[in-house]
């Protein structure tokens, strides 16, 4: 990750920004990339949610932990409209 870091900082700031202006985009894009993986695990929450409320799910551990993940889906949506 650090690799990723370093080149989105570079691209945020420019190849020839100072030390501070460096800094300064590499925590940007750290934060960037891991917005980008919460958006990530919000999507696979929301598609495991949306399977096992269609009922998509035969085995019924499969289908509890469905369930559960569904409640946190929840969760996060309401989390998520504090923010809005």
């Amino acid at each position: 990750m650090l690799r990723q870091v370093e080149e989105l900082a570079k691209e945020i700031a420019g190849p020839s920004a100072g030390c501070v202006q460096h800094a300064m985009a590499c925590e940007a894009a750290h934060a960037a990339i891991d917005l980008a993986h919460v958006r990530q695990a919000k999507v696979a929450i929301v598609n495991r949610a949306v399977v096992a409320e269609r009922g998509e799910v035969s085995d019924p551990i499969a289908k509890a932990n469905s369930l559960a993940t569904a409640d946190a889906a929840a969760l996060m949506a309401r989390a998520a409209s504090c923010f809005a």
